[in-house]
């Protein structure tokens, strides 16, 4: 932090070979007319200062972060080899239309509190954050979003809906909209029963909403259900979904995942879900929703089958409480089940273990682990 530094030299642009730039935290507003010399600059760091940056055409990362840029921001759109870019904390109420930044992959906006529109985005766009923007209220057009993997809108409760996300699913992995109280009915079942992504992520959701759709429902941590004979059909794998209460929580909670087959004595135990801050501290329902692929399970037809929801605590010290209300599967037949965690930078490593005849498990070490009732914690 250099709160004191207020000016680059202006002979900075004869630094020719310079590929990164950090002046975070400093009284810098403008940068001198020679920065566009800078021509193998590829990750440039500031706060605020927008002047003759649109001419540094060589830019893949470019972070203007809690930069007290308000609605005059404009000229971006010029920086077209523009990878990743980080806008969070700023106070604009209206984002420039980035749709011509063609190669922008990563987008930041959250905690801009007074954002109000995000027009449209580049097709190419695989991660949009944008939680805690409160004043959130029109999202763009996602239809033709073929490539997002990941999008986070938690905490706008102005939002109502995300138009065509339902069309861009195939590709997507983690979406969270916790903290959005007013998204419509439609809306939510439309992504609900559209999600095709096993393995780690899913959706999250506000309220206390139960999917009807669903053929095994249950009170409480644990649903328990039978495979049936698969016949002439491939069983493809599971849909499950959590309901849960939160109480004076700071982070939206890390669900544990364990997936017991009583027929061949096996079970799985995956982290399914991300954390993340969270602005309420009152009591409030979430859903979570999710899918594993057989080829996770390797369950066959007449297999018995528990499935045990918990919450995997964080912080000791933290005064809250996560109470499982309601949790259910759907066995999924003959349709495609992505496996889309290969690139999600949160992924988490998921164990298997054999059960002997008196219950305990084995690791793949061959010796003894935990009973079959026992909570099993997953490694990070």
């Amino acid at each position: 932090m250099c709160l004191e530094f207020r000016e680059l030299h202006e002979d900075i642009g004869e630094m020719i070979s310079l590929r990164t730039l950090e002046a975070k935290q400093t009284a810098i507003r403008e940068v001198p007319p020679s920065i566009v010399g800078l021509k193998n600059l590829t990750r440039l760091s500031l706060e605020g200062a927008m002047r003759g940056i649109q001419l540094l055409h060589s830019l893949r990362e470019f972070d203007l972060t809690y930069g007290a840029l308000d609605d005059a921001i404009k000229d971006l759109g010029s920086l077209i080899y523009l990878q990743h870019l980080h806008l969070q904390g700023n106070k604009f109420h209206n984002l420039p239309n980035l749709s011509g930044l063609s190669k922008l992959e990563t987008l930041w906006l959250n905690g801009s509190r007074y954002l109000c529109t995000i027009p449209d985005l580049p097709t190419n766009l695989k991660v949009l954050l944008a939680d805690k923007c409160p004043a959130l209220e029109t999202m763009p057009d996602f239809s033709e979003m073929s490539n997002m993997r990941e999008l986070d809108v938690s905490d706008s409760a102005k939002l109502t809906e995300v138009p065509g996300l339902d069309k861009s699913l195939n590709s997507m992995a983690w979406i969270d909209m916790h903290g959005c109280p007013n998204l419509t009915a439609a809306f939510r079942k439309n992504i609900l029963q559209g999600w095709t992504s096993c393995g780690f992520g899913g959706i999250a959701l506000h309220g206390n909403y139960v999917p009807d759709w669903f053929e095994f429902v249950n009170e409480g941590t644990k649903v328990s259900f039978d495979i049936p004979p698969t016949d002439d059909h491939n069983f493809e794998g599971l849909t499950l979904f959590c309901l849960f209460r939160v109480c004076k929580i700071k982070h939206f909670p890390r669900l544990d995942i364990t997936v017991i087959s009583n027929t061949q004595r096996t079970k799985l135990q995956a982290n399914k879900t991300r954390g993340g801050t969270m602005n309420e501290n009152y009591e409030n329902d979430y859903l979570w929703l999710g899918q594993f692929s057989n080829n996770e399970l390797n369950l066959q037809g007449g297999d018995k089958v528990d499935i045990v929801f918990e919450n995997r605590i964080r912080n000791v010290h933290w005064d809250y409480s996560v109470k499982m209300m309601r949790t259910g599967v759907n066995l999924v037949w003959d349709k495609l089940m992505k496996e889309n965690m290969h690139d999600l930078h949160d992924a988490r490593i998921d164990f298997d273990w054999d059960l002997d005849e008196e219950g305990a498990s084995h690791d793949d070490e061959g010796g003894p682990s935990h009973d079959a009732s026992d909570k099993l914690v997953c490694a990070e």
